[in-house]
């Protein structure tokens, strides 16, 4: 078995994710790709969902989508919300199958002071997305053991979504229709 681990705030999850999402589905081919969102950090300002309701959004959406589920993995009490911790995780539940997982180059870059950076390589090998805006240049250790996409540069960010949402201002184009329908919805991120 072959998985793709993508985790996140998804805050909310925009095209941009959707995007870098079905890219690495289509090069790898997985079995399943598994969205992981991660607690609220405490640190997060005004308009934040609660991670609960990210998840909830997040597994409607995915409730039609047979190449994807969602995980709470990140959500459960104890949980450190390290990569290794999760890849440690999975490895464990899914003994023998092929883990990668999937993070943009703007986070790359950054991996060499990730917590047991070595550890994780062991564990899953990474699949970078393009970023715009972020440095195609990443250190040797991940570079050497990453699959790279071809995917489309999205210049979307979560934090501009929200922030069109509190003012009013329309972000479905910057949304999956069923993601900005389950918003409205729901009244979020109204200010």
């Amino acid at each position: 078995m072959r998985y793709i681990l993508y985790g996140g705030a998804f805050d909310p999850p925009h095209k941009g994710h959707m995007g870098i999402a079905r890219a690495a589905r289509d090069r790898i081919r997985p079995d399943k790709l598994i969205w992981i969102p991660s607690k609220t950090p405490p640190h997060r300002g005004p308009g934040v969902l609660e991670a609960e309701e990210r998840l909830r959004m997040l597994r409607a959406w995915a409730s039609g989508r047979k190449w994807c589920e969602v995980s709470d993995l990140e959500l459960r009490k104890g949980h450190s919300g390290f990569t290794v911790e999760t890849l440690e995780i999975f490895s464990s539940e899914y003994p023998g199958a092929e883990l990668y997982f999937l993070m943009g180059n703007d986070e790359a870059v950054n991996f060499g002071s990730w917590k047991e950076p070595e550890r994780i390589l062991e564990l899953a090998r990474p699949v970078i997305a393009r970023r715009s805006g972020s440095s195609r240049r990443l250190p040797g250790e991940i570079a050497a053991r990453s699959v790279f996409l071809e995917n489309p540069e999205f210049d979307i960010s979560s934090s501009e979504v929200r922030r069109r949402l509190r003012r009013g201002e329309d972000a479905g184009e910057l949304l999956d229709p069923f993601i900005y329908r389950y918003i409205m919805d729901n009244s979020l991120y109204a200010a």
